[in-house]
């Protein structure tokens, strides 16, 4: 028998689009509403309107700065979490590479 502590304070990240920023809205107001304490992280060009859109449902939220994005090349992500999907050795990483490099 295992016992769980039950989880007191989330910090959810969330922002960008409405389409990431609702659904972290959304399970922060079910958490603070079942008496838990609840932040939202937010980042992004609609970062402030979505603070005023937490803080008028009752949830804290605190605006991060924007980082900007790491690769020129959106593709050259699969690179950078290689080591989940590929071995070193593999042929199909090395061909992957030389099309994104």
């Amino acid at each position: 028998h295992i016992r769980m502590k039950k989880l007191e304070t989330l910090f959810i990240t969330c922002g960008g689009t409405g389409g990431h920023f609702y659904p972290g809205l959304t399970i922060a107001k079910e958490f603070q509403n079942n008496g838990g304490k609840v932040h939202l992280l937010l980042s992004g060009v609609n970062a402030e309107k979505q603070a005023e859109i937490a803080a008028d449902a009752g949830i804290k939220a605190e605006i991060l700065p924007m980082m900007p994005h790491p690769f020129k090349n959106p593709l050259k992500f699969i690179l950078f979490i290689d080591d989940l999907s590929f071995q070193k050795d593999d042929d199909n990483f090395s061909a992957l590479k030389a099309i994104l490099d």
